[in-house]
């Protein structure tokens, strides 16, 4: 979202995530996520998982 300098609401507007969610995806402070809200995100930035999130083993 920030690298296409997408404002949150409007990413809410358009995939139906809530804007808890898009602001807890986008600081980085989730523990689990949804596929579904994955699916949506991905969908709406016409990007792969891999582009939003990164491995980082313990």
């Amino acid at each position: 979202m920030g690298e296409k300098r997408l404002k949150i609401y409007e990413v809410e507007k358009h995939t139906g995530i809530s804007r808890k969610t898009l602001t807890r995806i986008y600081y980085n402070r989730v523990d689990a996520i949804k596929l579904r809200t994955l699916n949506a995100l991905c969908n709406f930035l016409e990007c792969k998982i891999d582009d939003i999130f990164e491995f980082i083993p313990d």
